[in-house]
């Protein structure tokens, strides 16, 4: 039945209809007294099973009733994401939409992929769909940063976690797909779960651009596929995420991704700290520093580092108190800088001896220690000082 009318008014808005629960015996998609009951209202059909696809993309279901019905994209409003493909067999959890009649059959019409329960708008995505544009990409604001083209969507993806905020119990982190140089990592807000560093995950969450940071948030599922996984570091200049750069296409790729500047000098250590390899500047913070192998190291300006390895962030999310927004470094502990050291030389006095071996005992008792000590005291290269260390560094005197 159609309508033509001549006026319209709006009563009221927001308001909700509950879809009315039916079998596909209740809904036959021939031409029948019972299926006309419902024609024009909202039902829903649970867990149905695709028994033909048509030319036409009509999907003929039936549930334990063994009833055909069928389902019709011709309503269907793709903004959030496309009509679901389907295979003959496939089982659908539920399936909701308005009952039409055309050409002899009733039909129930999915309105969006969210009429398709329950994960219907979720999309397969790797972080490299999430986070590649174009490099002409329009930029309204600049805190629109190269907006991801699934901003608002909901999706599916995997990564290796490659950094946690160390100061919650369910931290935000970073995901890596080890597939990719450019575009493959992104920046997780989380707090529901735990993983750790080196875990594979796939999750469902949604895209979010908040001051040029790409997000995924509104976790819905988490599962760690493996454990102890070892992302690889790429090598790029301090020129590449240059700090006063702003929105960069040329630091763009680099977002959520693990990163390493290799020969660089601390230019600035007072109230941030910036490094230079000769390329440009970029900026290093210690927002997602554990201190589980020592504290922030002392950076003082003209002092040079061989390395320094981090995950990159925008910082006008992850820090709104700064002035302006730029590409940051986020080293993950002490581990992620590179000192030129001596190794042994503990007092950094030319000479290996007796008094370099009381000062690696008195840290492994406790006393802090600086990130240069770390690297000349790590005789045997395991990121940490202890006993094995001391051995060593008897050995080395004893071989002297």
């Amino acid at each position: 039945i159609n309508f033509d009318f001549t006026s319209l008014e709006v009563i009221s808005e927001n308001n909700i209809i509950n879809p009315l629960d039916l079998s596909t015996s209740d809904l036959e998609y021939l031409c029948n007294v019972e299926s006309e009951k419902y024609e024009g209202m909202l039902v829903k059909f649970s867990n149905v099973i695709i028994e033909e696809i048509d030319q036409y993309n009509g999907h003929y279901i039936k549930d334990n009733s063994e009833v055909l019905s069928k389902i019709d994209d011709d309503l269907f409003d793709n903004s959030l994401g496309d009509f679901p493909t389907f295979q003959i067999g496939d089982t659908i959890e539920s399936i909701t939409g308005i009952v039409t009649y055309s050409y002899g059959e009733y039909a129930v019409l999915p309105r969006n992929c969210d009429d398709f329960g329950p994960n219907g708008c979720v999309s397969e995505a790797s972080i490299y769909n999430i986070q590649f544009v174009e490099e002409d990409c329009p930029i309204e604001e600049p805190v629109f940063c190269f907006e991801s083209n699934l901003n608002g969507a909901t999706i599916n993806t995997s990564g290796i976690v490659t950094a946690i905020d160390p100061l919650e119990d369910y931290s935000d982190f970073f995901i890596q797909d080890h597939s990719y140089d450019q575009w493959g990592g992104v920046y997780v807000s989380n707090s529901s779960f735990e993983v750790e560093v080196g875990d594979e995950i796939n999750l469902i969450a949604t895209v979010s651009e908040e001051g040029g940071l790409t997000k995924l948030k509104s976790i819905s599922e988490l599962e760690v596929l493996s454990s102890s996984n070892i992302i690889e570091s790429i090598i790029v200049e301090t020129g590449d995420l240059d700090r006063y750069a702003g929105c960069s296409y040329l630091a763009e790729p680099f977002e959520g991704m693990l990163v390493e500047l290799n020969d660089v000098e601390i230019i600035d250590g007072d109230t941030f700290y910036l490094v230079d390899d000769g390329s440009g500047t970029t900026e290093i913070r210690d927002l997602f520093f554990n201190e589980e192998f020592g504290s922030w190291p002392e950076l003082n300006q003209g002092s040079t580092l061989t390395s320094i390895m981090g995950v990159t962030g925008y910082d006008g999310i992850l820090d709104p108190d700064m002035d302006g927004s730029s590409y940051v470094i986020y080293p993950r502990n002490l581990n992620d800088f590179t000192f030129e050291c001596v190794i042994g030389d503990m007092n950094f006095d030319g000479a290996i001896n007796v008094v370099d071996i009381v000062r690696l005992v008195n840290i492994i008792f406790g006393q802090e220690y600086s990130g240069e000590e770390l690297c000349a005291g790590d005789i045997n290269g395991d990121g940490i000082i202890n006993v094995l260390d001391v051995v060593a560094l008897v050995n080395i005197i004893l071989e002297v």
